[in-house]
């Protein structure tokens, strides 16, 4: 274990904390968690609105838009709801529904069962998306140091701990 002071990041959970043993840690993790996840947000938000999206378009939104676009063919609600690991389908049509709304998105009407794919227009939006990602974000990640393959590791500690937060959430239920 790492000293705080040797590394010098300081733990926002303190002794006084109610969690006991390595509970501290994980608070600490999870507080993070919380931080970076409206940071997310709030970033995804306004570097869609910059882009050129309508103000109502959400994270979620954003995110479905986005994943729209990796590959060529149309997408399920149910493979969407899936890849970002939201459970209640209601929210991927809500925002499939806005998407369609804004001309970003449109049903691919030769799918069997019901299946979306972005528009031109959800596709320029997109790619300057992409753009603004990269001219601030991703530049300013550069100029930290961080390595790729920093990044990719850290994204797969956080897909493993989402499975974790999930199974127990399921188990939780059933006390």
């Amino acid at each position: 274990m790492t000293d705080h002071a040797e590394s010098g990041r300081i733990p926002i959970v303190l002794s006084s904390h109610p969690a006991t043993g390595r509970g501290p840690a994980l608070s600490e993790l999870e507080f993070g968690l919380v931080i970076a996840g409206h940071a997310f947000k709030r970033w995804t938000e306004q570097c869609m609105a910059v882009a050129g999206a309508a103000a109502d378009l959400s994270v979620t939104d954003a995110m479905v838009l986005l994943y729209l676009m990796h590959g060529t063919r149309a997408r399920r609600l149910m493979d969407i709801g899936c890849f970002l690991n939201i459970e209640d389908i209601h929210v991927v049509k809500y925002a499939i529904s806005k998407l369609c709304k804004h001309g970003l998105a449109r049903a691919d009407e030769r799918a069997e069962e019901a299946a979306y794919m972005p528009t031109r227009k959800g596709r320029a939006l997109g790619r300057r998306y992409r753009q603004v990602r990269e001219q601030v974000l991703v530049s300013a990640v550069a100029t930290q140091g961080t390595q790729a393959f920093e990044l990719v590791e850290f994204g797969f500690g956080l897909r493993m701990l989402s499975t974790l937060y999930d199974q127990a959430a399921r188990t939780a239920t059933d006390m």
